[in-house]
């Protein structure tokens, strides 16, 4: 039997296989072109009430190679599987990275990656294609649009997201 996956974004031989097949990232500004080779690759699935349970049963549970080699997120829920298929690849090409879980004034959440490249972070949205990465990090008192910095790690489950009942209790936002 197979080990289960010590993080969402650890480097596999498919994942590897997946990153190989996707633009180089020479310069920072390529990785938006590597954001937009995901964002093509993948399939937006509706989100609605028929998709409810099962978008709450995977959310925040699915690992990069999982995602890509599934092919799909739900569209308005899945910027986390986005932000975790994107840091998956960009680990696979040896770089850097940090999942960046920010939070608005009334209580949404969002997911953002940072990518270390040519000595400095770069934060990129991974939800908006043809979006410039921009050069500096998330902290505590940096306003990225309407969010500010929550949590960073690893990945969602290194800031606690595998069981997301133990934050949110039922409700999942």
């Amino acid at each position: 039997m197979e080990n289960a996956p010590q993080s969402q974004v650890e480097v596999t031989c498919k994942l590897v296989e997946i990153a190989a097949q996707m633009p180089d990232v020479r310069t920072p500004a390529d990785l938006g072109l590597l954001r937009d080779a995901l964002l093509a690759h993948l399939t937006f699935r509706s989100y609605n009430k028929a998709s409810w349970e099962h978008e709450h049963s995977i959310r925040w549970k699915r690992t990069a190679t999982e995602i890509l080699s599934d092919g799909w997120v739900y569209e308005a829920k899945g910027c986390t599987d986005i932000v975790i298929a994107f840091i998956g690849l960009c680990r696979a090409k040896g770089l850097a990275t940090r999942f960046v879980k920010v939070r608005s004034n009334t209580g949404k959440t969002h997911s953002l990656a940072e990518v270390y490249h040519s000595g400095a972070w770069w934060l990129v949205e991974t939800v908006a294609p043809g979006m410039a990465p921009i050069e500096g990090e998330m902290k505590e008192e940096t306003q990225y649009k309407i969010w500010r910095l929550w949590r960073k790690g690893l990945d969602s489950w290194s800031i606690g997201l595998k069981d997301a009942r133990t934050l949110f209790g039922n409700y999942l936002p």
